[in-house]
């Protein structure tokens, strides 16, 4: 192996850890981003349930 297929496998490895963290910080904020939306609910009576994670 020369010094330029080297350089290659290095760059491609520290993509592929690159592109792994970028996917881990999109989920935990799909996760995060998914609780702060609250529901809002009726039942057959006409009353009003509002479920918020942060009350």
């Amino acid at each position: 192996m020369n010094i330029e297929s080297i350089t290659a496998v290095i760059s491609v490895g520290i993509s592929l850890v690159n592109s792994l963290a970028v996917a881990g910080i999109y989920l935990r904020y799909v996760q995060t981003a998914s609780n702060i939306i609250c529901t809002i609910r009726t039942d057959e009576k006409g009353e009003i349930e509002i479920d918020d994670p942060f009350l």
